[in-house]
């Protein structure tokens, strides 16, 4: 796919961008403060992967959404670290990330 598009929604404001890529995949990075969503769509065989860097140290939730609804990930991550998903299917996925204090957020599809 040649084209990705990302959809980020806050809890106060609702802002779009779209992220144009190459082969290679998508890559967006964000900072946030509470809870914000993602909408990306995704081929299969590619890998959502989520960056991030809370900047308290604070734990992190994420939660990785397959288009049905299902949700395919749910977790914490303390401090930095990551969370993979690869799609077995294509479609739109949402990753949600609910951030406790000022996180930077790094969403990479390849």
């Amino acid at each position: 796919m040649d084209r990705r598009t990302f959809l980020r929604v806050g809890t106060v404001t609702v802002a779009a961008a779209l992220a144009g890529c190459s082969g290679n995949g998508a890559d967006v990075s964000d900072i946030v403060t509470g809870p914000t969503e993602y909408d990306l769509t995704v081929d299969a065989g590619e890998t959502i992967t989520v960056e991030l860097s809370n900047q308290n140290g604070d734990a992190t939730g994420v939660t990785i959404t397959w288009p049905s609804g299902s949700v395919v990930h749910s977790g914490e991550v303390d401090g930095d670290g990551e969370v993979a998903h690869e799609a077995s299917g294509s479609g739109a996925f949402t990753v949600a990330v609910e951030a406790a204090s000022r996180t930077a957020v790094r969403i990479v599809v390849a």
